[in-house]
């Protein structure tokens, strides 16, 4: 027990202590495990243990050697981005707002404008119409499931609302940047979990085959420069495109052409982006769970492990850097007169569009395969199970190790639970937990189920009461797994 305990202790620290060094994904576990704020690799059990812990698959307090489960759903929404209290505050009741007033209210809501770090806010939802879970007496188990994945994500950051709030009276220098992802998969997945009952370790792996339906990535980083109330734009930007919606939006990229951006697309373009295969990838999930005794588990995973190639309609755009300075608006009378019949507003608009123009309308296009990975992350946790099972109590954390999308804040999440069922082959068991961290505000998770001997539900919610308590960030989640049968 020892080394695995101490690996579980280090892994919390480092989580703990690191957060300008990882990333948090969504909160997309499964409904008994996000009722009680996140349940953990140790907590996890039946279907739910094929996707955050393969090794739980083998366990079961209630006796029964095959579960099917069909009909899963989860969403999120929310994001850093998301904090309302700011907009209550500052954006309500016609108050002006002064220029250091911005600046707290910036600094507490995006931090430093010198790093241009940016906030996010997604959502993303999980489909999983079929898997199932096989126990052998013989210390093995054995499951396979399909599961239907998106993310939508975008961060922007301080920079864009400094400028809009303050406009040209500064004199500063604003990093402003622009990070959009979108992907569509569906996975096919199958796992082993064993059991080395001398050591009391349950060993579990979980291969999958990734099919990808649509990815788009964009990444604008920019700096503007404010002095003298003239404004310098040095900007570059990188975008990626794979799939059916991703060829129509690269077809049609044309940036600032006269017609205006994606003008070339109408919105019957882009279709159903997941009726594509646009790539083919692999990944797997590893776990491993060790017995302290019949009531105390530690267990450690590793999920989404694995890549993506990306060749159906994949496509990039690239920009070198590009500058543009604004000084003012010069009229030229005869021309004001002469072409806009002294519309100053058409005027106007004209010499700025010409002037965008001629700054951005460069780019290379590199058509071409391209390969992304999948939101790997790191998980770790503790369960204290009582009353022959019917009592568990959760803790653990959550830390992701790439930035792909799926991953959205860098910041660490820790979580705590607890959950009790009444009975053993008829019950409502109960769950709530809390979640802090994971580029969110403290968050709650309420839940409850209906079990019977051969049929079971789960219905999981979770939701920051505050976007602004412990934390930074509004979140909401819901889970259902509406028909789990037991044999």
């Amino acid at each position: 027990m020892k080394p695995l305990l101490t690996l579980l202790i280090i892994a919390a620290i480092f989580v703990a202590l690191l957060p300008e060094t990882a990333s948090a994904q969504y909160d997309l576990r499964g409904a008994a495990t996000l009722s009680t704020g996140g349940g953990g690799a140790a907590y996890v059990r039946d279907t739910e243990a094929l996707f955050l812990n393969p090794a739980n698959i083998r366990y079961d307090e209630r006796g029964t050697r095959v579960v099917i489960s069909l009909g899963g759903l989860q969403a999120f929404g929310g994001g850093g981005l998301l904090q309302f209290d700011h907009y209550t505050n500052n954006f309500t009741g016609g108050n002006v707002i002064a220029p250091e007033e911005v600046d707290v209210m910036l600094d507490d809501w995006f931090g430093s404008n010198r790093k241009g770090k940016v906030r996010q806010v997604g959502v993303a939802t999980d489909v999983v119409p079929f898997a199932f879970v096989f126990r052998n007496r013989n210390n093995w188990a054995a499951g396979m499931a399909v599961r239907s994945r998106t993310f939508n994500q975008l961060g922007v950051s301080r920079g864009l609302f400094e400028l809009l709030l303050e406009g040209t009276n500064q004199n500063a220098r604003l990093p402003l940047n622009v990070d959009a992802q979108s992907m569509a998969i569906t996975e096919i997945s199958f796992a082993y979990s064993h059991l080395l009952p001398r050591y009391r370790y349950t060993f579990g792996i979980a291969p999958k085959f990734v099919l990808g339906h649509h990815y788009a990535r964009g990444w604008l980083g920019s700096d503007v420069t404010i002095a003298n109330h003239s404004i310098t734009h040095d900007v570059s930007y990188v975008t990626r495109f794979a799939g059916p919606l991703a060829a129509d939006a690269a077809e049609a990229f044309t940036v600032f052409e006269d017609s205006g951006f994606l003008s070339n697309a109408a919105p019957t373009d882009f279709g159903n982006p997941s009726s594509f295969i646009a790539g083919k990838g692999f990944g797997f999930d590893l776990g491993v769970t060790h017995e302290y005794n019949n009531d105390l588990y530690f267990a450690f995973s590793l999920t989404d492990l694995g890549f993506v190639r990306w060749s159906g309609n994949a496509d990039a755009v690239v920009s070198g850097t590009q500058t543009l300075h604004f000084g003012g608006l010069d009229v030229n009378d005869d021309r004001l007169n002469d072409e806009f019949d002294g519309d100053l507003g058409a005027y106007a608009e004209d010499v700025l569009t010409e002037l965008v123009e001629d700054t951005y309308e460069t780019y290379e296009r590199w058509p071409g395969a391209f390969t992304t990975s999948l939101p790997t992350v790191m998980h770790a946790g503790v369960s204290w199970h009582k009353m022959d099972g019917r009592l568990v109590l959760n803790g653990g954390s959550s830390m992701a190790l790439n930035t792909e999308a799926g991953n959205m804040s860098r910041a660490p999440s820790l979580h705590a639970g607890l959950s009790f069922s009444p009975g053993r082959r008829y019950s409502i068991p109960l769950r709530t937990g809390v979640r802090v961290g994971g580029g969110g505000a403290m968050t709650l998770g309420f839940g409850f189920g209906i079990l019977t001997p051969v049929y079971d539900i789960n219905i999981g919610l979770a939701a920051t009461p505050k976007s602004q308590l412990v934390g930074g960030g509004a979140r909401y989640m819901l889970a259902l797994s509406v028909a789990n049968i037991r044999i």
